[in-house]
Parts: structure tokens; sequence; C-alpha cells
């Protein structure tokens, strides 16, 4: 590594390399370099932290009875005062990262326990979404004070709980998400551009948007139908997000979008979704201007990544013929649940094209798995009879081997012709 460090100049001086691309290889090191020496033991600290503070927690509730009121509350204030003092300490003195991310973890796990506990102790009524909304709330600021990948791990796990909680199970559209959220996404932005390449930085690709696709259900309940067209505008989004420079090399948000893209359309691919569409009375304003904000959202970032040629793209260009085949469906079912159909298989066809063309195996059983599944979502909605339905698996069987059979031969000889070039 360091000889490859050492050869940039001389790289750059005779042209053969950007400075730019020597910037990117210097960061790519660099967080290869942090993530070797710091992933493991902020790993088992982190989880040592959790362990001592679920012990601490357990050993109170053995005796918790027999302790009278004014013990209870001194013990369920203690640990989050020595927890504090400990955070305190780790920020005023510098201590090493992993030092503060044990300190801050304790503390916020403390804050929950406190907070559960004296409402116990005082009958404090409330339920489980104010007291997960007051807990991240007061713990905010933590990830920025300890600068602790860890807690901004745990606020964006536990902020994605109240979401949940709020939208799935209360019914109640839960606007503080965005909030939290938006406290959130100053420390990823900074993590992404000063270890772009970092292991870490991989995880917050990968949680991140998977935090706004499993949210995004909490705001729209209710829309029905038209809640097809809000996931795909926001997987949309996401997809076109991961074509984005700093991004491309990771692929987390481009597999996201990918694999979300091709679920909508083969879960709308059954007729009876495009029959419910055509039926649909009335769609709350709400929804439609929320749709239009991550469909805007979308087209920009596809036209950032691709000018007035981003169709060119598979995955961007069924995002968009999408809602023109819903606006079909909501006059003609039957037509639009072809033209879904058509678009899966075409999408399906074109993504095994590119992974042969790119000698790419996970583009091309990617590609095969959408023409399976769409092959067995089939059965569920046409007359297709055993011997048909058994033909039809062989075939897709076939289809895996020989596909992938062709693309190691086509590899082997790839490396065959490099290695006679260089001779």
């Amino acid at each position: 590594m360091s000889s490859i460090i050492k050869d940039l100049p001389e790289l750059i001086s005779n042209k053969i390399i950007s400075e730019q691309t020597a910037k990117d290889i210097e960061r790519y090191y660099a967080a290869k370099k942090e993530d070797q020496g710091s992933n493991t033991l902020m790993i088992f600290g982190s989880i040592g932290a959790i362990l001592v503070g679920l012990g601490i927690i357990l050993i109170f509730a053995h005796n918790w009875d027999n302790f009278s009121k004014s013990v209870k509350t001194l013990l369920a204030i203690a640990p989050l005062l020595l927890c504090q003092v400990a955070a305190g300490y780790a920020i005023l003195k510098n201590k090493s990262q992993l030092f503060k991310d044990i300190a801050g973890i304790l503390l916020f796990f403390t804050v929950g326990s406190s907070i559960a506990l004296v409402a116990q102790i005082y009958n404090i009524p409330g339920d489980l979404e104010g007291y997960l909304l007051s807990w991240t709330l007061l713990c905010m600021p933590l990830m920025y004070l300890l600068r602790s990948n860890m807690l901004a791990f745990l606020h964006l796990g536990f902020i994605t709980y109240y979401a949940v909680v709020a939208g799935y199970f209360e019914t109640e559209r839960p606007w503080p998400y965005l909030l939290l959220l938006g406290a959130f996404i100053p420390f990823y932005l900074r993590r992404l551009k000063e270890h772009p390449f970092g292991r870490i930085t991989s995880l917050f690709n990968l949680l991140f948007p998977l935090s706004l696709i499993i949210t995004l259900g909490a705001f729209i309940a209710g829309a029905g139908e038209f809640g097809f067209l809000i996931y795909m505008a926001l997987l949309g989004f996401i997809y076109n997000t991961g074509l984005l420079p700093k991004l491309e090399s990771r692929n987390d948000y481009l597999g996201l979008g990918s694999v979300g893209i091709a679920f909508i359309l083969l879960l709308s691919s059954f007729k009876w979704i495009w029959e419910a569409v055509e039926t649909q009375q009335f769609v709350d304003s709400y929804y439609i201007i929320l749709w239009v904000i991550l469909f805007a959202g979308m087209v920009y970032m596809a036209i950032i990544n691709g000018g007035k040629q981003f169709y060119k793209n598979a995955f961007q260009a069924v995002t968009v013929l999408f809602p023109v085949v819903y606006l079909i469906g909501m006059g003609n079912s039957v037509l639009a649940a072809i033209l879904d159909n058509v678009m899966v298989l075409a999408l399906g066809v074109i993504t095994v094209k590119h992974g042969i063309d790119k000698v790419d195996f996970r583009k091309l059983n990617f590609g095969l798995t959408i023409i399976a599944a769409l092959i067995i979502c089939r059965f569920f909605d046409t007359n297709m009879t055993f011997a048909v339905r058994g033909v039809l698996f062989v075939c897709v069987g076939v289809g895996f081997f020989v596909a992938n059979s062709m693309l190691v031969k086509k590899k082997r000889a790839n490396v065959l012709n490099t290695t006679e070039d260089e001779n």
C-alpha cells in the first residue's frame, strides 16, 4: 500500500492518472486502514457496552420490588448520571473513539431505562410511540458530541422503529421522523465525504435508504393501490441516487433500488391489482402531492446522471413508464396488466443481456430471477396445467445453468486474451 501511495506523484507527473484519481486512491487506502484497525474493537466494544447496560438493568430488576420509592428513583437516575460523567470525560479529555463509543452507548441505553423506570415508579401514563420519540430526541446530540458511528446507527434504527410503531400500529403519520432523520443526514454526509470507501460508510449507504423504504409505508396508510405509484417513485429516486459518482462504486443504493423496482413491478403484475385501480374512485390530494415530490426528485436525479438520454437505463425507464401504465389502468385494467408484465419481462431480459455483455454473474442471475419470479406469479392468476408449469420450471432451470456456463466460458476466454496481449 505504501509503495502505491509513494508512486502517485510520479503517476500524476507522467499523466497516467489525474490528481482527482490520486486523491480517490489515497482516500480509499486511508479508509481501508481505518477499517482494519478499529472496526473489530469498535464492534466488540459496543457489544460489550450493550451487554453491561442490560446486565445492570437485570440486576436492578431482580430486587426491584424490595426497594422503597426513593431508592428506586436513585437507582433509576444514578446510572444515567454516571454515564453522563463518563461521556463528558471522554469529550473533555478527547479520549479514544472506542472509549467514546462505549460511553455513548451506555448513556444511550441508560437514558431509555431511566425514562421507563421513572414513569413506572410514579405511574406516569404514556405509550410506546411517545416513549421512543422522547428517548431519541434526548439522545440525538450524542452522535455529534461523541462523533460516534455506533450512536448514529442506533439513532437511525430507533427513529425507524418509532416510525413503524406510529405509522403501522398507531395509524398516525410520524412527522417527527423527518425531523430526526434531518438531524442524522449531516452526520451521514460528513462520513460520506471523509470516508467514501469505508465499510462503515457502506453500511450507512445500506441502512439509510432501507429506513426510507420501511417508513414510507407509515406515511401512505390508506393510499390503496396508489401506494404502488408512490413507492415506485421513491425506489426510482434511490436507484438514481446510487448512480451519482460518489455512490456508484458502492452498490447499496443501486441494489436496493433495482430489487425494489423489480419487486413493485412483480407485485403489481397481478390482474386483480389493476382491477382495483380501475374501480378506485378517489385519491386524497396528500398522496398526489407526495408522489409529485418524489417523482420530480427521481427525474431530477436521473437527468443529473444521464442527461436527456437517462431512459436508456432499463430501471430508470420503467420508473418513468409506470405512471403511464397506471393512468391506462384507471381506464383499462386488462391492458395495464399486460403492459406491466411486458415491462417485467423486458427488465429481466435486458438485465440478463447486460450481465452477459459485462461478464457480471450478479446481473445475469438477477435478470434470470426476475424472469423466474414472473413465471411463478403467473401460476396464481392463470389456468395453466401442472404439465405446462413443470415445463416452464425446467426451462428456467436449464436457462440458469446454460447462461452461467456461457458466462464462465466467456470470462475464461477474456482472461486468456488478456494474458496473450500482455505477452
